[in-house]
């Protein structure tokens, strides 16, 4: 991986941890209430990459 890779993969991996620990808080939330859990879960990716969710291909990663 080239250096300027790094960053790039850094922010990934706590993107990834982030939305880790938002998905087990969803997950016990909605055992407690299932109304209307989607839509959490989608505000809450939404807060966590500070945009909309929309489809991307594997070269814009690379």
């Amino acid at each position: 991986m080239s250096p300027s890779g790094v960053p790039a993969r850094n922010r990934l991996l706590k993107l990834q941890r982030r939305l880790a620990e938002e998905a087990r808080r969803e997950i016990e939330r909605s055992i407690d209430d299932p109304s209307g859990s989607l839509q959490r879960w989608r505000d809450t990716y939404e807060q966590a990459t500070m945009g909309k969710l929309e489809p991307i291909s594997i070269e814009e990663i690379a």
